[in-house]
């Protein structure tokens, strides 16, 4: 009976097997930052975001508020694997087992890709008693969770960077700062619309083009998010490429 190499006494396993062993593909590394995280998703959590979303919903007379109080679980708990990694060390271990790093920003952002989801699924179920009750059309509610979702993303997408460069307690205060700059433009943006009456005739027109061309404006902004998450992620890998641990 033959032997294959790998299965000779003292023999050296195939590269390639030892390629898949010790570097885990970026959906396994994801699916590890998941169980990172599940100790920390309690009911008693949960219940804090849902009541106030429900308050937050019936207070206002729409679903807005409910979806960005929600849609924030992602928001919050995208960065709670950088703390249970930095407290356990575990870029040091990543480092000894010779996982790549574009694999542990890949995985990570993809983990944060399926908070997003989740949280989107559950801003929806929270969000449609008050869309009964209210008597609110549906369609508002997918156009309010379509730009909550776009909001949440450029959120991440400039968080992210932050927690690669410099680690989460260091980054922890500056994550926040793009969540406030990005209010700051909406308001000023908002304003800015309400008291320029040529400016608002512009967004009016651009706004009926864009109802007139659904389609087109629907590949046109998923092509603008799609690379903004590109950049996002080439930027944060260089960042971590960077770091010494």
């Amino acid at each position: 009976m033959s032997l294959r190499l790998s299965d000779q006494p003292g023999a050296a396993e195939p590269p390639a097997a030892t390629s898949r062993t010790l570097r885990p593909s970026a959906i396994r590394f994801a699916r590890l930052d998941m169980l990172t995280v599940k100790p920390y998703l309690t009911v008693k959590n949960a219940l804090i975001f849902l009541v106030v979303a429900v308050f937050v919903g019936f207070g206002i007379g729409n679903t807005s508020g409910t979806l960005a109080v929600v849609m924030m679980i992602a928001v919050v708990y995208a960065g709670y694997p950088f703390a249970v990694g930095e407290r356990s060390n575990l870029d040091a271990l990543y480092v000894m087992l010779s996982v790549s790093r574009r694999t542990v920003v890949a995985g990570r952002y993809l983990f944060v890709a399926a908070l997003d989801v989740a949280a989107a699924l559950l801003a929806v179920l929270v969000s449609l008693p008050i869309v009964v009750w209210l008597s609110a059309d549906p369609v508002e509610l997918a156009c309010s969770l379509v730009a909550v979702l776009i909001a949440v993303v450029l959120m991440e997408c400039l968080q992210l960077p932050i927690y690669f460069k410099v680690g989460y307690t260091k980054g922890r205060a500056a994550s926040y700062v793009p969540a406030l700059a990005l209010v700051a433009v909406v308001v000023l943006a908002a304003n800015l619309v309400g008291s320029n009456e040529a400016l608002a005739r512009q967004l009016t027109s651009a706004s009926a083009l864009i109802a007139a061309n659904p389609l087109l404006a629907t590949l046109l902004l998923a092509a603008a998010l799609v690379a903004v998450v590109a950049v996002s992620l080439a930027v944060s890998t260089r960042f971590y490429q960077a770091r010494e641990f």
